[in-house]
């Protein structure tokens, strides 16, 4: 009854589908770009027709770097086995389609008449892993009916979400069809586990957490070091900006006449041309991170006081130079990511909307995170916080406590996956 039920409701998109297409630019290249989708799975497979093949699906960028180490730790358990990733959106496809670790990258079809079907039936996968909630029912269905093991990861249920909907009966039908469950943390696990009591559902932990304390413990390679910088004067990044988050900083340059007290590192959440100019023209003696990087030389032991990110991937690296971080966004639509930047041991600030961040919030109640409603209250926290050395590391470490003390869900996941297919009843011949 359920699967006649979703069949008509996709016979139903299909009819407006070319209607959504013309007024949905991401949906066109979307579903231009998903036309050749069998082709690329049929070549693939036909190329390597013997190797373990682990297909993960991520619905865009952030749910594809939960993916990741989870991917990378794979590798070293099949080192010859082969990473078929598809993405239901244009961004995370374009952002990830050369990522290193994968060796076939394209869109999901969408899930109408026999496109699951005939794309499990193609791509033959031995592992399949979809990262957090976007679950398919008839892609699950044929895993299920085909004996594929299927995992879910990183599993998460809207706090707005009442019990008895039809969506939550949907996410029971699509859960139930999984080998495995892995909530995102012990409060989705409680909510699943009450929801769906007959899915194999397992606490675990957000495999970010992970990610973050990777790209932390690694060698960073930047044009600036720490050392370059003042040593009296603590370093504080501005991450993923917005115009209401610079005009903070602007009136404490203007008071301050244009001696701040601090080094200040500003990356615009999108650093388009237009943008970057307006912060050369508000604060006068910056200098852009591109001329850093075009002759550091000149800056070795005197980088400038206030400097401009004038380019996008560079934020979570950057972090890395801070002694605090005041993150962007929460006087718009809701604060960007807190995780990354507490990875890094530094207090944490931001504006008041951050109820929709279930890190933001946890970070605020450990008194990791300070929220701020103006520019006075912006000066308090750099005075109390930031240019004290004692009270700076202590927030710091309770932001690096809430990472750390995360950590180990890739390790959970990939140990599960390993022994559920080597298993004596899925093994079908070793891994390639």
């Amino acid at each position: 009854m359920f699967r006649l039920f979703y069949k008509c409701v996709f016979i139903f998109i299909r009819l407006f589908l070319p209607l959504l297409k013309r007024n949905n630019p991401k949906l066109r290249e979307r579903e231009n770009y998903t036309k050749v989708s069998f082709t690329a799975v049929q070549e693939f497979r036909n190329l390597h027709p013997t190797h373990t093949v682990f297909w993960i699906h991520a619905a865009s960028t952030g749910e594809f770097e939960q993916a990741k180490t989870v991917i990378e730790k794979l590798k070293v358990f099949y080192p010859h086995s082969l990473m078929c990733v598809t993405f239901f959106s244009p961004s995370g496809y374009n952002a990830h389609k050369d990522y290193a670790f994968v060796d076939c990258v394209c869109y999901l079809p969408l899930d109408i008449g026999n496109n699951a079907k005939i794309f499990i039936e193609t791509l033959k996968p031995d592992c399949v892993i979809f990262i957090r909630y976007d679950l398919w029912y008839n892609y699950l269905f044929y895993l299920k009916k085909n004996n594929i093991p299927t995992f879910c990861i990183c599993a998460t249920l809207s706090s707005s979400i009442p019990k008895n909907t039809l969506y939550t009966f949907y996410l029971k039908k699509v859960f139930e069809l999984c080998t495995k469950v892995y909530s995102a943390n012990k409060n989705e696990y409680e909510k699943i586990s009450e929801y769906y009591p007959s899915v194999n559902n397992e606490n675990s932990s957000d495999t970010r957490f992970d990610r973050i304390i990777s790209i932390v413990e690694q060698q960073k390679s930047l044009p600036l070091t720490k050392e370059d910088f003042p040593p009296h004067m603590p370093i504080i990044v501005v991450g993923s900006s917005w115009r209401e988050d610079e005009h903070l900083f602007f009136q404490m340059y203007i008071s301050d006449k244009q001696k701040l007290p601090f080094s200040l590192i500003i990356a615009p959440h999108e650093p388009t041309d237009e943008h970057v100019l307006q912060l050369r023209t508000m604060f006068k003696s910056c200098v852009l991170w591109s001329e850093i990087e075009d002759n550091p030389m000149k800056y070795k032991n005197k980088a400038p006081s206030i400097i401009i990110v004038d380019s996008i991937g560079k934020l979570l690296q950057i972090y890395s130079l801070a002694d605090a971080a005041y993150i962007g966004g929460a006087f718009g639509a809701g604060v960007h990511s807190c995780a990354e930047p507490a990875g890094y041991g530094i207090p944490l600030c931001s504006g008041r909307k951050i109820e929709r961040s279930p890190d933001a919030i946890a970070l605020k109640k450990d008194k990791a995170l300070t929220i701020i409603e103006n520019t006075q209250e912006l000066r308090q926290w750099i005075s109390i916080i930031v240019m004290n050395k004692e009270a700076r590391l202590r927030r710091g470490f309770y932001a690096k406590n809430y990472i750390y003390s995360r950590r180990g869900a890739t390790d959970q996941i990939t140990s599960d996956i390993q022994q559920i297919i080597e298993s004596p009843k899925n093994i079908t011949g070793s891994a390639q």
